[in-house]
Order: C-alpha cells, then structure tokens, then sequence
C-alpha cells in the first residue's frame, strides 16, 4: 500500500484510530455492488454483537473543513468511519474527548478483532504516510 491516507473526520481527534482492509479480500467478484454489500453486512452484524451501544446506520455528514465523510455506526460519542480507496477501505473509530481511554482502545480492539476474523491476512494497520504493517490475531 503507498499513499495510506487518514479518513476525513479522523485526522485531529484525540481518540482516532483505525485499519486497513485491502481491497482484494473485499472485492472478490465482478460485482463490486454486491460485495461492498457483503463487507457492509458483514462489518454490521458484527459490531452490533461486539459493541452494542453503536447504532449501524450508514450516512455521510460533513466535517467542519466541508469534505463529506461516510459514518457507517455511531453512538452520541463514538463513530465508526468507512472510506473507499484505490487499494484498500479504512475502517476507523473515533470518539469524542471526553471518553475515557480505556473504553475508547477496548472499542478499538473489538473492531480489530472483526475485521481480522473476517479478512485474516488483508488487514493493515498504518505507520506512516508510506508504511502500514499487516495486523495479526493476537488471540492465536
């Protein structure tokens, strides 16, 4: 992966944090349709059984600096961000100032655990503009 952006909305906050699927593991067919509705339906169910309090409820919304921003969950302090690239679609969590740390990285390693589980060996996790280093099941 080369030029591994930070989702709009998620580059200033705090509590932000997030991965990266490549693209191959999402879009296996000729239907890109489907199989974005497959990763979304997947990605859904999931996080409605890993973090409840996430309401799954795509949509876009705009940041304060105007550039659209696709919210796939959210709660009133937490949202979990999709964003569509030419190699890869990240996957991030953000989640206002005021949650507590500890909430906020368990949050984060619930969507680490889903999307490990269900694309092992495509997911990544940025280093740098230039760098990201695959995520592997810890549980293992």
């Amino acid at each position: 992966m080369r030029g591994i952006e930070l989702p709009a909305g998620t580059e200033d906050k705090k509590n932000s944090g997030g991965f990266y699927v490549a693209n191959g593991a999402v879009f296996t067919t000729d239907n890109p349709t489907r199989d974005w509705d497959m990763f979304t339906a997947f990605l859904g169910t999931q996080i409605k059984a890993a973090i409840p309090e996430l309401r799954v409820a795509p949509h876009f919304e705009e940041t304060e600096d105007k550039r659209r921003v696709y919210v796939f969950a959210q709660s009133d302090r937490m949202k979990v961000i999709l964003d569509g690239q030419d190699e890869y679609i990240a996957v991030f969590l953000t989640a206002e100032d005021n949650v507590q740390e500890l909430v906020f990285n368990t949050c984060l390693e619930a969507l680490k655990n889903i999307l490990v589980f269900g694309y092992t060996g495509s997911v990544f996790k940025r280093i740098n503009y230039r760098t990201a280093k695959e995520v592997k099941d810890e549980r293992l």
